[in-house]
């Protein structure tokens, strides 16, 4: 089970490659704007393990000022795979199939990853096609993921705006 923190590049990297390949529900992502986290619930492939195994991990993103999701799927039950993460010393990217992507500013590099539950086994080793991340657009561009839903969940509300 991991349980590994990221606090400069060289942890990012690491996080990155073990989350390679992740499924996300796009109704598990939880952003709380007051205490800056971003938070989501994957089903990832355990790559660190010979057996083809999956779990459930949480990523937890600290000290986001400013979260932004591009090309998102309409329905909550969309099912996401994580290509990639980018990032730098105030910028964080999940890059997902299809363009779809979470642009995170932060003030540092500053993650918990953290499996939780059991592993069980996966019926097939994951592979893709070479998706090509979307063009470099403006920082402004796509949905901010401000505050919290109407019910107070957390849960980015369906009308988020554009900036």
């Amino acid at each position: 089970m991991a349980r590994l923190i990221a606090c400069d590049r060289e942890d990012l990297e690491t996080i990155a490659a073990l989350l390679q390949d992740s499924l996300l529900r796009a109704c598990d992502t939880h952003y709380d704007g007051r205490r800056r986290i971003l938070s989501l619930l994957v089903n990832r492939y355990r790559w660190e393990v010979e057996a083809a195994e999956r779990c459930h991990t949480i990523l937890r993103i600290h000290g986001v000022t400013k979260a932004q999701r591009r090309s998102w799927p309409d329905s909550r039950a969309a099912v996401l795979e994580l290509l990639h993460i980018e990032g730098d010393d105030d910028l964080i990217e999940m890059v997902f199939a299809g363009g779809t992507s979470v642009r995170c500013r932060v003030e540092a590099i500053d993650m918990l990853l953290e499996d939780v539950g059991d592993p069980w086994p996966a019926s097939a080793r994951p592979g893709h096609d070479d998706d090509e991340a979307p063009s470099d657009e403006e920082e402004g561009s796509g949905d901010d993921l401000v505050g919290t839903s109407p019910s107070g969940t957390g849960t980015p509300s369906s009308s988020a705006s554009s900036s």
